[in-house]
């Protein structure tokens, strides 16, 4: 098996596969195949740029894996998040009503969790500045390490500086 890119009609790579060579296959749509040059293992190439990409990647998936230990990671989520923690900080502003319905959504979480809106605003109120500690540090930690790998010169501080830098991250 080799690794064959697949050309779309702009000349840009859209995809590699692995291929026999052999048996039938035809892109489709003014798809092209070429062929992968195999690199001498012996003697690699390094491309300091694709090497800092690689780790930067690294980093934000690591970044991404320690903010998720500590908040739902689904979509539309983290907007539920931010409205409910807008709303609890609107419903104290306004003296905490007895009427609270213009905070649907804090209403609507206070009455799934068989709480009152006022005591579900503060307990929204608390973790949400948990969470801002969190977010903050991981911040940190993530632009420090992709300055890290910016920074280094070689393939082997490239990869010190990630593996530093994620270790941080998975130590959350």
């Amino acid at each position: 098996m080799a690794k064959y890119e697949i050309i779309d009609a702009n000349g840009a790579v859209s995809n590699i596969i692995e291929w026999d060579g052999l048996s039938p296959y035809e892109p489709e749509g003014g798809f092209v195949l070429r062929a992968v040059e195999e690199v001498d293992a012996e003697a690699p190439e390094v491309d300091l740029a694709q090497v800092r990409i690689a780790a930067s990647m690294a980093i934000m998936d690591a970044t991404g894996k320690a903010r998720t230990k500590y908040a739902i990671n689904t979509d539309h989520q983290s907007m539920i998040y931010d409205v409910k923690a807008q709303e609890a900080d609107a419903y104290v502003l306004a003296g905490r009503p007895e009427d609270p319905y213009a905070f649907p959504v804090l209403v609507a979480s206070a009455e799934a969790n068989n709480r009152s809106v006022s005591l579900h605003a503060d307990i929204i109120r608390a973790k949400r500045d948990v969470w801002v500690a969190i977010a903050a540090e991981t911040e940190r930690l993530r632009e420090s390490g992709l300055n890290a790998v910016t920074a280094a010169q070689t393939f082997e501080q490239i990869h010190a500086a990630k593996d530093e830098w994620i270790t941080l991250l998975e130590a959350l």
